[in-house]
């Protein structure tokens, strides 16, 4: 693209920058009105698929706040591209508890770092437990039916 020399088109028809940030690494024009091409560019960086990558699995989920996870191995390839490791060390990450995979909102899985869980729960569950307890008593299930579960999995 004549506007920005850094930035070209890769095989698979999405643009990447060459240098890492490409039109942004010198102060936006103020002047000029922002264009697709800017907002592409915006994005990219944003989600990390464009400029500096993050140095781990946990940094690039912690970055993006989550990452949807309902296809494992989509989910796992998703944050390798976001980071300068590989699909086997977003893995190691999952299996040390760095990055865990839940139902943290909108009852579908997704990939969080472990230390933003607590407050995602806190601040996501209420509606998802409230219609979980309704159910629940629907299906004529109690307290003790509950604790004999958990009991059974711990």
């Amino acid at each position: 693209d004549e506007r920005c020399p850094a930035f070209r088109e890769a095989p698979w028809g999405l643009p990447r920058c060459r240098v890492g940030v490409g039109c942004f690494t010198r102060p936006m024009d103020s002047t000029r009105p922002t264009t697709a091409h800017d907002v592409a560019l915006l994005r990219l960086v944003a989600q990390r698929l464009a400029g500096p990558r993050a140095a781990t699995a946990r940094e690039a989920v912690a970055h993006l706040a989550a990452v949807q996870g309902q296809d494992l191995p989509g989910a796992l390839r998703s944050v390798a591209l976001r980071t300068d490791g590989t699909v086997a060390d977003v893995v190691r990450a999952l299996d040390a508890g760095e990055v865990v995979r839940t139902w943290p909102m909108r009852g579908t899985l997704h990939l969080v770092a472990a230390e933003d869980l607590p407050w995602m729960v806190a601040l996501m569950t209420e509606r998802p437990r409230t219609a979980a307890a309704r159910r629940r008593g629907q299906l004529g299930l109690t307290e003790d039916h509950l604790a004999s579960a958990r009991a059974l999995v711990e």
